[in-house]
């Protein structure tokens, strides 16, 4: 999956060349005191000029080790730098504003393309059946419902116990059925018995399927 290696989406310049800016602005407001009180909102953060300023990374320290003063540091950062968390819900819609030739929107396309990150396919239980001889697709192929969401797509099976694996592609196509008498995905009977084994083999099982492309 893709994974955020940090909390925030920082860059480490930008983030040392706030601390600087908000060292030289706490220090000019008032270097006489030991203590400057910074307002957010309705709480107050006191910062010690002594300890909390001898250096960008122990001022920013002291900001996020204070609640208010990280709620307060982040919006701004949100406000004025269009700087977010990762987590932060508010970060999908400066994504739309992407340009599709940007490297960030291409490897957003990548991710989603492989299946990878908030893409990646959860693998559901479905009903995996064997048809008729004459009906049965080809193998490493599968039919699937013509309006499912596996049309067309590479699918991963596993058994149920986790123990067996096949990937096929969907090609053919049949009616969804409007119940559960007739199978999700349809297989060759050599596939069947690879994903379900020769001794538990049957022309209907339980399997869980994923999307992988």
């Amino acid at each position: 999956m893709y994974r955020v290696a940090f909390k925030y989406l920082v860059v480490g310049s930008t983030t040392f060349a706030a601390g600087f800016f908000l060292s030289w602005v706490l220090l000019n407001h008032n270097t006489s005191t030991s203590d400057l009180q910074w307002k957010f909102g309705k709480s107050e953060f006191a910062i010690n000029v002594k300890q909390d300023l001898t250096t960008p990374d122990a001022l920013l320290r002291k900001i996020f080790s204070d609640s208010s003063a990280k709620e307060g540091t982040i919006s701004w950062l949100k406000t004025n730098q269009k700087i977010f968390p990762a987590a932060d819900p508010d970060l999908a819609y400066q994504i739309e504003l992407l340009k599709p030739d940007s490297n960030l929107a291409k490897l957003l396309r990548d991710i989603s393309e492989h299946k990878k990150g908030p893409w990646e396919q959860l693998a559901q239980t479905v009903s995996v059946g064997v048809p008729a001889k004459a009906n049965q697709p080809r193998r490493t192929f599968a039919s699937v419902c013509e309006s499912g969401a596996y049309r067309g797509r590479k699918i991963l099976l596993e058994d149920i116990t986790g123990t067996r694996r096949i990937t096929v592609q969907a090609t053919s196509l049949y009616p969804c059925p409007k119940g559960l008498k007739n199978p999700d995905i349809q297989l060759n009977a050599v596939d069947a018995k690879s994903l379900f084994g020769d001794a538990s083999f049957q022309k209907h099982g339980a399997a869980r399927a994923a999307i992988v492309q």
